[in-house]
């Protein structure tokens, strides 16, 4: 009987065996006539483009893939240099399905009469989206940027700066390595796409959540470019100049040196037309100092200290673009170099970044506000003529010793220095909306500050046996220094007592402040189970700093002697901050659902010493942090994932400090020692699907935030014309925002269409003499796209974009603003024969007119450009090209926020023109690819933002 029953299983089983299909076949060269190896061979669900299978043909070129289930299905065949093979095919139960020859035709050589799809790589590997460069075409010659603009999903505006699934790209990667600090298009606008093997997608997290498992509230949405290994050995780069009669050139150049391991890249510009080319906000190395937030989020203690230490405004030199991007007229000069490399195997990994940068800024301005007040309305004209000059050096490196395999050290150095001279004349008239003058001020300020900044972090990791068993032990230190010297002189002329007040203010403010923070944290995993792992940590913090900023003036000493010290607009303070937290934290991961749920708390001791007016200030505080991430992945290409912190939120050292800021006489600030801590919530859910065959696409995301007892400023205007600003604490405050987009290729020769459609909502509260208020703003836009892109005939870009905005202010009246702008552009190349290229922009800005905005805003720019690339590589092109052909550009800017209602008009570049020449040169590899030009950074679709 046992035999019987072992005989009908052994049956039963070779039976379900049989069953199953298979799928088979040769790939064969159609122009050799030879069968291929190693190639990459692909079997892909329709309904959701899982990749159910995956090999690549032995060294006859023959693929097989057994015990398939029945089923519909992709069969996805791809070879560098070759055409991809597409198939679609459907496997019923037993069957062997035999493809037989597949006619695989090179790129160079392919027939018309050859029906195959050259369809587009994508793959998700992990939580990274992953783009196979190649499978993508691009004009000959283009940089990274080029290649961004036709991946599905992705969008890069005229300023370089890019958004996948509708979320924002903060970081560029080099083969996973920072490429010259945080600015993105260094990488895009200088990296010719040639030398691309893949383009990654992927929410980059700090060093620490990458070890431990953990996200820690660090993520950003990285993109990293992956080079391929025998096309970046060698030298290869690009130097570009340009030039009018007038004051206008543009020059810069990078070399890049790749050998192995070894990296070494040098940059360097110069420039009149306004850009900056490496980002002023360059801010600290992406996780150099991660740890010293130590447990927690949003604005904690460690910041209330450092926050008085934050760079001198940089009044808009943060942009890559030019005209009306970057107010004003600006000049800039940078260069940095970078150096990376893997020692002893990779045992140890090095890498610096230095960059030295100077830009000048002249701004002319005026601005016209209205003053929507309980009782009355009063207006305020403003203009401002200044001058900003900043230098800036950055520095930071990391260096990694991998120990063993189970033991880590990572040091981190991040270091800052800059040098401001600022210069500002500014009129003042304040006035009742029924044209009676309330007061004036006319005042010139003179100031030079110079801030330095260095952080040191080492970080030990260790594994300890078991899989998720870890532990962390980090530490950290922080200096910070502020100098400065500033002079203050302004006439204020306003009505007081039924009388005219003249007021003369000759005041010079001397700064002189620096801080130190230690600080220290350890961290521990334990696996619970196979799908549960629980973190623990403690740390603690160390917050001392010295701030001084001293107000004198002339009085009793004749002009130019400074030597009466004004108290109230003085300050001299000693902060001692103590802070201790703990953190625990339960993770609960599968295939399809990763959750991480937790929460810290820190316990902080505040001592503030005001030695001006012999004060002390002591106080302790508790911040809570809870936190909570939920992410479905249904499927390979659809994902949702849920986002929820909280956080506690404290006053900066300014906003606690009780002294005047008069730096604009008719409008000062005082801060308040009583303010009380505030805690925010915020909400975020990201969802997107993706066909990646198809090319078909859809994202959607909403983000919320509440926050009790924020920070605030209550304002006191009175009929003299002048404005009293206190910080206080505000009732609660909303914000809203939503965003749906799609795409979708209309057909396999270029074409497709974007679209994002995006509103926010926001319900701000304020106190406006004595009578609480709110200012409600509402907000939608829609971005469409048609794109076209044809490496041999075109590219064409148009987007009619347009959105709505609504403002409520209420103030005990209601002032409402409510009106549409429409903002469409257009770009277009041709490829022309004889390596010829004509380009042309055009972007037209249209605000109507609404009160209190009494005229229509108009702006139309038109640029258009000619090139031509010479040499036998075609690697130098020569361009003439004319921006603003019709003189129209000029600045302007809208704003309603509170009870203010303002617009502002500044100077900007106008029409020019420019002759120009970009030279790539290569070496190695890169050269042998017979590679062409890069397009010139000045040139093309890397338009003017809106404003």
């Amino acid at each position: 009987m046992k035999k019987i029953i072992l005989a009908g299983f052994l049956l039963l089983t070779t039976l379900g065996v049989s069953a199953q299909a298979k799928v088979e076949g040769v790939i064969r060269d159609t122009a050799s006539y030879r069968n291929l190896p190693f190639v990459s061979v692909s079997i892909i669900a329709q309904q959701d483009s899982l990749l159910v299978g995956f090999t690549r043909t032995s060294d006859k070129g023959k693929f097989l893939f057994e015990n398939m289930q029945p089923g519909k299905y992709i069969l996805l065949a791809s070879l560098n240099k070759y055409v991809d093979y597409v198939s679609v095919f459907t496997l019923v139960e037993g069957e062997t399905k035999n493809f037989g020859e597949v006619p695989f035709t090179q790129r160079a050589q392919l027939l018309r009469s050859v029906v195959i799809k050259d369809q587009r790589m994508v793959r998700m590997k992990g939580d990274t989206l992953s783009f196979l460069a190649d499978s993508f075409n691009v004009r000959k010659g283009a940089v990274v940027e080029d290649l961004l603009k036709v991946l599905p999903g992705m969008q890069v505006d005229k300023n370089g700066e890019i958004t996948v699934m509708g979320e924002k790209v903060q970081k560029v990667l080099v083969n996973g390595e920072e490429f010259f600090g945080t600015d993105p298009t260094v990488a895009t606008r200088n990296l010719q796409a040639t030398v691309v093997e893949e383009v990654e997608v992927f929410d980059q997290k700090s060093d620490q959540a990458e070890f431990t498992g953990f996200d820690d509230g660090e993520e950003v949405k990285t993109i990293n470019l992956k080079l391929k290994k025998d096309k970046s050995q060698g030298f290869f780069g690009k130097v570009e100049a340009g030039a009018d009669v007038a004051d206008r050139w543009n020059n810069q150049a990078m070399v890049n040196w790749f050998e192995g391991k070894r990296q070494i890249s040098v940059y360097g510009l110069m420039n009149s037309v306004g850009q900056t080319g490496l980002g002023w906000q360059d801010n600290m190395t992406y996780g150099s100092g991660g740890n010293r937030r130590m447990f927690g989020g949003g604005q904690d203690d460690t910041q209330i200290i450092s926050s008085f230490f934050e760079d001198e405004d940089d009044n808009g030199f943060g942009g890559g673009g030019r005209g009306a991007s970057n107010p004003g007229i600006n000049k800039t000069w940078k260069g940095g170099a970078r150096y990376a490399n893997k020692l002893d195997e990779g045992k140890h990994e090095v890498s610096a970044n230095y960059s030295h940068g100077r830009t000048m800024q002249e701004l002319e301005q005026r601005a016209y506000t209205e003053n929507v007040l309980p009782t009355f309305t009063s207006l305020r004209d403003d203009t401002t003529n200044s001058k900003n000059i900043n230098n800036v050096h950055n520095l930071s490196g990391r260096y990694e010793w991998n120990i063993d395999s189970q033991t880590s050290m990572v040091y981190r150095l991040s270091g800052r220095l800059q040098f401001r001279e600022y210069f500002e004349e500014q009129n003042t008239n304040n006035r009742t909306d029924a044209d009676v003058p309330l007061s004036v001020n006319n005042s010139s300020i003179d100031r030079q500050t110079t801030t330095s900044r260095v952080t040191n972090e080492v970080t030990l990791n260790r594994k300890l046996g078991k899989k998720g068993r870890t532990f962390s032990l980090s530490g950290s230190h922080t200096y910070n220094r502020k100098n400065g010297e500033g002079f203050l002189l302004s006439s204020n002329s306003f009505r007081s007592n039924g009388g005219q007040v003249n007021q003369l203010l000759d005041q010079r403010k001397m700064d002189n402040s620096d801080a130190n923070s230690v600080v220290g944290t350890i961290s521990y995993t334990e696996p619970l189970s196979e799908n549960v792992l629980l973190r623990i940590g403690y740390g603690i913090s160390s917050d001392k700093a010295d701030l001084s900023t001293i107000t004198q003036d002339t009085v009793g000493f004749g002009m130019g002697i400074y030597n009466r010290q004004i108290d109230s607009l003085s300050n001299q303070f000693d902060m001692n901050i103590l802070r201790n937290s703990g953190l625990v934290e339960l993770m609960y991961n599968k295939k399809k659902v990763n959750l991480r749920l937790g929460t810290s708390v820190a316990y902080s001791t505040f001592n503030q010493q005001d030695l001006i007016r012999n004060q002390s200030y002591n106080y302790s505080r508790l911040n809570v942090f809870p936190s909570l991430r939920l992410k479905f992945k249904f499927s390979q290409f659809k994902t949702l994932d849920i986002n929820y912190s909280g956080s506690t939120t404290n006053p900066t050292a300014e906003q606690l400090q009780p002294i005047i800021d008069n730096t604009s006489p008719l409008s000062i600030t005082i801060g308040n020692p009583d303010l009380k801590i505030g805690y925010r919530q915020n909400l975020r859910i990201n969802y997107f699907t993706f066909q990646a065959l198809s090319g078909r696409g859809i994202w959607a995301g909403a983000f919320l935030q509440n926050a009790f007892n924020p920070v605030g400023v209550e304002r006191t205007f009175d009929l003299s014309g002048r404005t009293v600003n206190r910080y206080t604490n505000l009732g609660t405050n909303y914000v809203a925002s939503s965003w749906v987009g799609g795409m979708v290729r209309l057909n396999n020769n270029g074409w497709d269409v974007r679209t994002t459609v995006s509103g926010s909502y926001s319900d701000m509260p304020a106190i406006v003499n004595g009578i609480e208020s709110r200012n409600k703003s509402t907000n939608v836009t829609v971005n469409p796209s048609l794109n076209f892109n044809n490496e041999k005939i075109m590219s064409f870009v148009f987007e009619p974009n347009f959105s709505y905005t609504n403002t409520v202010n209420n103030v005990g009246v209601t002032r409402t603003i409510s009106y549409f702008s429409f903002t469409p552009t257009l770009g277009v190349s041709y490829y022309l024969p004889k390596d010829f290229e004509l380009g042309t922009d055009l972007d037209y800005d249209f605000r109507p007119a609404v009160d209190p905005y009494p005229d229509n805003f108009n702006r139309f720019i038109w640029d258009a450009y000619l090139s031509k690339r010479i040499l036998p590589k075609k690697n130098l092109e020569l361009r003439f090209q004319v921006w603003d052909l019709l003189n129209q550009n000029q600045g302007y800017n809208r704003t309603s926020s509170n009870n203010y209602n303002s617009e502002t008009y500044y100077n900007t570049l106008k029409r020019y023109w420019m002759v120009g020449a970009v030279w790539n040169f290569f070496s190695g590899p890169l050269a042998e690819s017979r590679a062409n030009s890069n397009k010139s950074s000045w040139g093309g679709h890397q338009r003017r933002e809106r404003r």
